[in-house]
């Protein structure tokens, strides 16, 4: 743990050195936005969607294979609700397969150049759907992407939440760093899409596939601008749900370190043997109000909640690859599924990989 004062000099100095580091990046970035307009262009595979579609889902994917029945339990999961289903493809090299199995299953698919990461392909997704006529009469929106691992269990355990009707909903509230609703799922009632606060986000952002800025100018500054024109985020994952799923259903020991981990090196936490059920409780609703849950309460939300798994959550240092394994076994993933997620988590890292200043990056999230 760092004081104050060696938080705020490490940021400064990760700050810094990452954008001497990723200048190169943003000046071709910005060529390929600004002079060739890459970001905005698309090509359109498919087109089936109705035009009286009111439920639409943009769902953005960077094709790699392990994640292949994650996305495709996502848009089940979607379709069994009615939604319509966008699917936008970043570009790779695995895109022609993932095109070819994917678009019976879709009502559209685009493809776009990899530039700008999910909020980019949002925007892309968003114009589209403007462009062709639809926008105006959709009554809920979705912006889904790839960076969560949906199990089995999710397709019974979210349906009530996907039907839920509320103006502006999100799996987890973040307070790190500030509060943000978290951008891997997203969905906006019409008076959301009609604000001047929404429209004004989309039509200034600005596509960057830098990880921090789109953190910072994505997800926070949308967060942002919805809350101070008065809407507010209803998460699924909250103290209520979290104290009735602990009533009937008891973290195991990996779910209680990874979620409470931090809190055992306090004092008056280490002199007990182990931590009680208020106590729990308490430390909990501290996460969830000042914590990212996405990583603390990821094991158990995608095991108990049917919640997806955050995919850095082993590079984050939150879980080690036993303990997902253990999870998605858990959440009726196929035991050769579970390995090839493993084995995608593995590549990324651990809390260990890494040294000097890339180190330095990682902790305040700027890779």
């Amino acid at each position: 743990m760092f004081s104050g004062l060696q938080r705020i000099i490490l940021f400064a100095l990760a700050f810094v050195s990452h954008r001497v580091y990723s200048t190169p990046l943003r000046v071709r970035e910005w060529f390929l936005i600004r002079i060739l307009r890459q970001s905005s262009s698309y090509r359109v595979v498919k087109d089936d969607i109705s035009s009286q579609a009111d439920k639409i889902a943009i769902l953005v994917v960077y094709p790699r294979s392990p994640m292949f029945d994650s996305v495709k339990r996502s848009i089940t999961l979607l379709k069994n609700q009615g939604i319509s289903v966008v699917l936008i493809v970043n570009a790779n090299s695995s895109m022609p397969s993932w095109v070819d199995a994917f678009k019976p299953e879709v009502d559209t698919l685009l493809i776009r150049p990899n530039i700008g990461r999910d909020f980019g392909a949002y925007q892309s997704g968003i114009n589209f759907l403007k462009n062709k006529g639809t926008y105006k009469k959709v009554t809920e929106l979705f912006l889904l992407n790839d960076s969560v691992y949906y199990t089995p269990i999710s397709l019974t355990k979210l349906n009530d939440f996907i039907a839920l009707q509320k103006p502006w909903k999100s799996f987890f509230l973040n307070f790190q760093y500030k509060i943000h609703a978290q951008s891997f799922f997203l969905s906006f009632g019409r008076e959301v899409l009609d604000s001047q606060a929404f429209e004004k986000f989309w039509n200034k952002y600005y596509p960057t596939s830098i990880r921090r800025r789109v953190v910072v100018k994505g997800e926070l500054r949308l967060t942002e601008y919805l809350l101070n024109s008065g809407f507010r985020v209803t998460p699924f994952v909250n103290s209520q749900i979290i104290e009735e799923a602990l009533d009937h259903d008891l973290m195991s020991p990996s779910e209680e370190l990874s979620a409470l981990g931090e809190f055992f090196y306090s004092p008056s936490v280490a002199a007990e043997s182990k931590i009680e059920g208020r106590q729990r409780i308490e430390l909990i609703r501290e996460i969830l109000d000042n914590k990212n849950p996405t990583h603390h309460l990821g094991l158990f939300t995608t095991r108990s909640l049917g919640v997806p798994l955050k995919m850095d959550i082993v590079m984050r240092g939150y879980a080690s690859i036993g303990s997902v394994r253990e999870c998605l076994i858990a959440a009726s993933v196929p035991t050769l599924e579970v390995e090839d997620c493993l084995a995608e988590m593995s590549s990324r890292g651990t809390e260990a990989t890494g040294y000097g200043i890339t180190k330095v990056w990682k902790t305040f999230g700027f890779e």
